[in-house]
C-alpha cells in the first residue's frame, strides 16, 4: 500500500484513482485472510485523506478498536489534519476523545491542527482561549499556529489582537523574521481600515 501512495505521488495520479488502487489491495489482503495491523490502517487513512472523505476516520477507528489495534499518534495526527482540513470541529472532538481513550495527551502538533481548525471556522475568540489555555499547560503554539490565528484576526478587522499575537509569535526562536515587515503592514493596514469604516 505504500507502495501505491508513492507511486500516485510520483505519477500525479488523482486522489479517486489512488483511493481505488488502495482500496483494491485493503480487498486483497481480506480475500487471502491478511489481518490489518496499524501501517494498513493509516495508508487507508493516508488515501482518504487524499481523496478528502474525511468521513470515514471514524470507520477506521470502529474496525480498529473491534480488532483490538491501538491507533498510533501519527494516526491521531493525520485523522486531524483532515478535520481541519474541512473545518470539521465536531469530529476533531471525537478524535480527542479517542486520543484520551487511547492515552495520548495533547502536543503541540495537536493544538495546531485543532487551532487549524478554529480558523477554517472562522473562530478567533475559541483560538484565542485555545492559546491561553496551551500557555497555561505550559505547550507553546507553533510559528505556524500563530501565523494562521494572525492571518484570521486580520480578516476579521482584530488588528490590536494580531498585533499582540505577533508580539508573541516573535519570541519563538523559529520566527521568520523575514515576514515581519510584511504582517506590520497587513496590521497598519487592517487597523487603517477599521478606523475608516
Amino acid at each position: 500500500m505504500a507502495r501505491v501512495l508513492e507511486d500516485s505521488a510520483a505519477r500525479k495520479l488523482g486522489p479517486g484513482t489512488t483511493l481505488q488502487h488502495v482500496l483494491r489491495l485493503a480487498q486483497q489482503l481480506n480475500n487471502s485472510n491478511t489481518p490489518f495491523d496499524m501501517k494498513t490502517y493509516e495508508h487507508l487513512l493516508s488515501a482518504y485523506s487524499k481523496a478528502g472523505k474525511c468521513d470515514k476516520i471514524k470507520l477506521l477507528l470502529k474496525q480498529m478498536k473491534a480488532k483490538d489495534i491501538k491507533p498510533a499518534r501519527t494516526f491521531f495526527d493525520k485523522a486531524l489534519q483532515l478535520a481541519a482540513r474541512f473545518g470539521n470541529s465536531t469530529l476533531q472532538a471525537e478524535l480527542l476523545l479517542h486520543m484520551e481513550y487511547y492515552g495520548y495527551p495533547k502536543t503541540t502538533k495537536t493544538y495546531h491542527y485543532m487551532l487549524t481548525c478554529m480558523r477554517e471556522n472562522m473562530e478567533l475568540e475559541r483560538a484565542l482561549d485555545t492559546i491561553e489555555h496551551m500557555k497555561k499547560q505550559g505547550i507553546e503554539p507553533s510559528t505556524l499556529s500563530y501565523m494562521g490565528i494572525i492571518h484570521l484576526a486580520v480578516l476579521l478587522q482584530q488588528p490590536r489582537t494580531a498585533y499582540e499575537l505577533l508580539c508573541s509569535a516573535k519570541q519563538l526562536s523559529d520566527f521568520p523574521w523575514h515576514d515581519e515587515f510584511l504582517f506590520l503592514q497587513v496590521l497598519r493596514s487592517s487597523a487603517y481600515h477599521n478606523e475608516v469604516t
